[in-house]
């Protein structure tokens, strides 16, 4: 049971994680609007793209068709890509914006 459990949560924390990185670049890091708009792009674009692919997996189990566990490949898909598209973004933001500070200083 325990097993079942952490795989749950660490399958979560791959498909929807990738949406708190721009809320914890923006509050926890406290970057300004405008350091944080790709990152605010990225999530925006993998809410979407997540809800359209759950709503087109529900919509498979619901006309009962066999290969709709094969239609959980597009929330995978989007949630890798995410991943690393908004870590590539967060390590711009943080590390940029120290090294652009110390050229200008």
């Amino acid at each position: 049971m325990h097993e079942d459990t952490l795989a749950t949560i660490v399958f979560s924390i791959w498909l929807y994680g990738c949406l708190a990185v721009w809320p914890f670049a923006r509050w926890v890091l406290r970057r300004k609007a405008s350091e944080c708009r790709v990152l605010l792009w990225i999530f925006f674009i993998t809410l979407a793209l997540q809800v359209a692919s759950h709503v087109y997996i529900w919509d498979l189990y619901q006309a009962r068709n066999r290969d709709a566990f094969m239609a959980w490949l597009f929330p995978q898909a989007i949630a890798s890509i995410s991943w690393v598209a908004s870590l590539t973004v967060l390590a711009f933001v943080v590390f940029g914006g120290k090294s652009a500070s110390r050229t200008t200083a």
